[in-house]
Protein backbone atom coordinates (compact mmCIF):
# COMPACT_ATOMS: atom_id res chain seq x y z
CA UNK A 1 0.00 0.00 0.00
CA UNK A 2 3.02 2.11 0.80
CA UNK A 3 4.29 1.50 -2.85
CA UNK A 4 0.93 2.48 -4.30
CA UNK A 5 0.79 6.07 -2.47
CA UNK A 6 4.39 6.57 -3.89
CA UNK A 7 2.99 5.79 -7.34
CA UNK A 8 0.00 8.35 -6.53
CA UNK A 9 2.28 11.06 -5.81
CA UNK A 10 4.20 10.66 -8.67
CA UNK A 11 0.91 10.79 -11.06
CA UNK A 12 0.41 14.23 -8.90
CA UNK A 13 3.97 15.73 -10.40
CA UNK A 14 2.82 14.70 -14.01
CA UNK A 15 1.13 16.17 -16.76
CA UNK A 16 0.12 13.31 -18.87
CA UNK A 17 0.09 9.84 -17.97
CA UNK A 18 0.90 7.04 -20.45
CA UNK A 19 -0.56 3.38 -20.60
CA UNK A 20 1.62 0.82 -22.31
CA UNK A 21 0.61 -2.03 -24.25
CA UNK A 22 -0.91 -4.72 -22.14
CA UNK A 23 -1.88 -2.67 -19.26
CA UNK A 24 -5.37 -3.95 -19.39
CA UNK A 25 -3.95 -6.99 -18.04
CA UNK A 26 -2.60 -5.41 -14.74
CA UNK A 27 -4.51 -4.13 -11.51
CA UNK A 28 -2.53 -1.63 -10.00
CA UNK A 29 -2.16 0.19 -13.93
CA UNK A 30 -6.28 0.39 -13.56
CA UNK A 31 -5.76 1.63 -10.14
CA UNK A 32 -3.56 4.35 -11.21
CA UNK A 33 -5.34 4.92 -14.45
CA UNK A 34 -8.64 5.38 -12.56
CA UNK A 35 -6.68 8.00 -10.14
CA UNK A 36 -4.68 9.88 -12.98
CA UNK A 37 -8.70 10.40 -14.32
CA UNK A 38 -10.10 11.34 -11.06
CA UNK A 39 -7.46 14.36 -10.80
CA UNK A 40 -7.99 15.56 -14.24
CA UNK A 41 -4.77 13.94 -15.94
CA UNK A 42 -4.02 13.88 -19.96
CA UNK A 43 -3.81 9.86 -20.87
CA UNK A 44 -2.36 8.84 -23.70
CA UNK A 45 -2.92 4.80 -24.90
CA UNK A 46 0.33 3.33 -26.41
CA UNK A 47 -1.89 0.64 -28.40
CA UNK A 48 -4.11 3.49 -29.39
CA UNK A 49 -2.75 6.41 -30.21
CA UNK A 50 0.39 6.53 -30.57
CA UNK A 51 3.79 4.36 -29.73
CA UNK A 52 6.77 4.81 -27.35
CA UNK A 53 9.09 6.16 -30.16
CA UNK A 54 7.03 8.23 -31.70
CA UNK A 55 5.71 9.84 -28.99
CA UNK A 56 8.67 10.63 -26.83
CA UNK A 57 8.42 13.35 -30.01
CA UNK A 58 5.60 14.84 -29.08
CA UNK A 59 6.41 16.05 -25.44
CA UNK A 60 4.17 19.05 -26.15
CA UNK A 61 1.21 17.31 -26.20
CA UNK A 62 1.69 15.33 -22.94
CA UNK A 63 4.23 17.25 -20.88
CA UNK A 64 7.24 15.69 -20.41
CA UNK A 65 7.29 11.70 -20.43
Amino acid sequence: QERRHFNFKLIDMCDCVYMCKGWKKNERCKVELAYAKANGKKVKYEDMQWSLKKGLTKQKECGNI
